[in-house]
């Protein structure tokens, strides 16, 4: 069967041979071998842009993974405009947990993923432009701890040239919380889990505003465990001091912040 002929089912749920599978299965087999799929892109290319919503977005985050020009810009027109995304109004993607609007977070995802394709000078650059782009979104919208992944995958690339739009992202994070408004999402885990991606790049920072989250949500376990990965990678003594501090908090976190501790030690518990 022709590319241009499949359905968007047989586009996006089955392998170069027609075997249809999980649709990751098929965005991680291309990786492994991008000729089998080179004939399906101007496929995806068209669904994106004229498919049903579930569709269209399936369709970026298989280009986007795929280190795609196509697949990159549309992510960033969608993070750029947001109220003009095919699913506004309606989300296609849920979190399986908390049930929340996840299309940016598969989108951020997806930019880790396009680390494991082709690298070219184009698609760092519109991965950059991609990643600031959903910075803007970081206090509304639902990342989890994904984005930072995303970030950290290429991190000693990205950090230079992205630090200030980390700094604004959390900044306006912070914003929210002294607004007392009450996000939809847990923007304070998203925040802890952004920190980490100043590891080695301004750890005074990290600990300046691991303190704040800890004064502001004291008994956030989730936040408080993000923290204490966060604190076990720097070398900043603050931080040490932090992760002290909270081992005496009783937060139910102890065994966690004792190996956070020793990592930060470089010596096991």
């Amino acid at each position: 069967m022709k590319s241009l002929e499949m359905k968007p089912e047989e586009i996006l749920f089955t392998k170069f041979d027609g075997t249809p599978d999980l649709f990751y299965e098929v965005v991680w087999d291309e990786l492994d071998c991008p000729e089998n799929y080179k004939n399906r892109i101007p496929s995806l290319i068209d669904l994106m842009a004229h498919g049903e919503p579930y569709h269209r977005l399936l369709a970026c985050i298989m280009l986007t993974s795929w280190g795609n020009t196509a697949g990159f810009q549309t992510l960033i027109e969608w993070a750029t405009y947001p109220d003009k995304t095919p699913w506004q109004g309606e989300a296609v993607l849920h979190d399986p947990i908390t049930d929340a609007d996840s299309a940016f977070e598969k989108l951020a995802e997806a930019i880790g993923t396009s680390y494991n394709g082709l690298e070219s000078q184009e698609i760092s650059s519109l991965r950059e432009s991609a990643v600031k782009a959903l910075l803007k979104l970081f206090s509304t919208v639902f990342f989890d701890s994904t984005l930072s992944f995303a970030i950290c995958r290429g991190k000693y690339e990205l950090l230079p040239n992205i630090i200030e739009d980390i700094y604004a992202a959390i900044d306006k994070s912070f914003e929210v919380f002294d607004r007392q408004d009450k996000p939809k999402i847990n923007l304070q885990m998203q925040v802890a889990s952004l920190l980490g991606t100043l590891e080695g790049f301004d750890e005074p920072t990290i600990v300046n505003y691991a303190k704040k989250l800890v004064k502001n949500f004291p008994d956030d376990r989730q936040t408080l465990f993000e923290l204490v990965l966060v604190l076990g990678g720097c070398k900043n003594t603050e931080a040490l001091a932090l992760l002290e501090d909270l081992y005496q908090k009783n937060t139910g976190l102890e065994e966690h912040i004792l190996k956070a501790i020793a990592r930060f030690k470089n010596k096991e518990v």
